[in-house]
């Protein structure tokens, strides 16, 4: 029997549902994109789709407004230019209330009127969106929250057109439009390495090559080259299991 696929799950012959890859994405939106987004019940649980698509972990860069205590949890007010929400960092559940968290420890170096990247997984309880807080930083340069927009951007108009044409007089291998979005350092000697770099220098946490594979649109065996390319000269390392990578401090 040919195996079925709805919307991000895939049906085995079983019938027992695993998750589809777009759940194991790293997606850039705006905040208008949360709040409009689609609320998609599936079997046990729901679902939030962006442009259609089933989400998984999601990022955010926008001003923080207000932060407040809850008990349990730390609540973020952030705000784009498109749209405001809450986002929410939990406290550990196995420390004691004296124990729990301060926000410093939480949130370090964060204060309300700084601009931050927060990477956060949506999730949904009868129709209620609440955003769960996986790492969040200060913008340190201003250009990210630039990138971030363009990125979102790009990753909008993939999702709603498909990938964009060649350029006017390009080659069947020449580069697409979308390269146009990065902009290659000195140092990274070709553009998958160049776009690496900076899906890096955005995500200090460090991403799994999944991730970069699929925000990058790319073959995972040739992002698989270029990080064990940079990672030979000491540009990024192995962070976890040989699948994480992260910019050297």
């Amino acid at each position: 029997m040919d195996s079925g696929s709805q919307g991000g799950y895939t049906a085995d012959q079983q019938g027992t549902q695993t998750r589809g890859p777009d759940e194991y994405s790293i997606t850039p939106v705006t905040i208008r994109q949360v709040l409009i987004a689609e609320r998609e019940k599936q079997p046990n649980e729901e679902k939030l789709r962006v442009d259609g698509r089933i989400t998984g972990t999601i990022t955010l860069v926008a001003a923080v407004r207000n932060i407040s205590s809850q008990g349990s949890n730390l609540t973020v007010h952030i705000e784009d230019g498109t749209g405001a929400i809450d986002i929410r960092k939990w406290k550990d559940p196995s420390e004691s209330s004296d124990e729990m968290e301060n926000k410093d420890d939480m949130i370090p170096n964060v204060k309300v009127g700084d601009y931050v990247r927060a990477a956060v997984n949506p999730k949904l309880n009868g129709g209620a969106l609440s955003l769960t807080v996986l790492s969040i930083h200060p913008v340190k340069d201003f250009n990210q929250v630039l990138y971030h927009q363009l990125d979102a951007l790009a990753s909008h108009l993939y999702t709603k057109r498909g990938p964009p044409p060649e350029r006017p007089g390009a080659s069947t291998g020449g580069r697409a439009q979308d390269d146009m979005l990065f902009v290659a350092g000195e140092n990274p000697t070709n553009d998958v390495q160049a776009k690496i770099m900076r899906a890096l220098e955005n995500n200090p946490d460090g991403l799994h090559i999944d991730a970069i594979t699929s925000m990058l649109r790319l073959d995972r065996s040739q992002v698989q080259t270029e990080i064990q390319n940079l990672s030979d000269v000491g540009k990024i390392y192995d962070a976890e299991d040989n699948t994480w990578v992260a910019i050297q401090s």
